[in-house]
């Protein structure tokens, strides 16, 4: 099996066009960052007809199912153009690749060298999850400044957003799993804070089945 190794913002995820079973067992195995390869996520990309030139499956490194990754999408395009079959025209091209949480648009373009690309996603609509509203453990309320609060969301996977004082104070190893343990099959955590005077937000994240 041959793999190529991508990162994104932090993830890292490997990614075969080879035509292998995504099992659990084998995500395990090569996302093992002691006895396999290390990574996040193992992405397998198979060709596609009707209107997709992609589909994506990914794993977690526990072996959990993926149906969407923001970052894992952007490494499979950054290892699509880096082939023969999608290469960039003009110094960009745009994919489109089918997931498990719907068709997703990738638009690829050249970065500072051959190994290094630009990736924007257009992730969809976030919707408002149905799931059971989170209740935040005292500690956490107490730690995010007494004025925590917590909302859950969906684009094609599920999170539980908690806007606290500082993102960067809060122990993710500590609060992250205690929060995914309440739903089954897990959910993302973020941790955000608005940036006064600027439009942007500070933000933590307890990644599903790669922590």
């Amino acid at each position: 099996m041959r793999l190529t190794k991508h990162h994104g913002l932090g993830n890292d995820f490997l990614v075969t066009f080879d035509d292998v079973e995504l099992t659990a067992e084998l995500a395990r195995q090569m996302c093992d960052r002691r006895r396999g390869i290390g990574a996040d996520g193992l992405i397998v990309a198979r060709p596609c007809g009707a209107g997709a030139d992609l589909v994506m499956e990914l794993r977690n490194s526990d072996g959990s199912i993926a149906a969407m990754s923001g970052n894992g999408i952007r490494c499979l395009a950054q290892a699509a153009v880096l082939r023969e079959e999608w290469p960039l025209t003009g110094g960009s091209r745009e994919l489109a690749i089918r997931t498990a949480a719907g068709m997703r648009s990738v638009t690829v373009t050249t970065g500072s060298d051959n190994l290094t690309c630009v990736a924007r996603v257009g992730m969809g609509p976030v919707r408002c999850a149905t799931l059971p509203e989170p209740t935040l453990p005292p500690a956490l309320l107490a730690a995010g400044g007494g004025s925590a609060r917590a909302m859950t969301a969906d684009i094609g996977n599920p999170h539980i957003v908690v806007q606290v004082a500082d993102p960067f104070s809060i122990d993710l190893a500590r609060f992250g799993p205690e929060l995914e343990a309440n739903y089954d099959g897990g959910i993302n955590v973020e941790f955000i804070a608005p940036v006064r005077g600027a439009n942007e937000l500070n933000l933590s994240v307890w990644e599903r089945g790669a922590g």
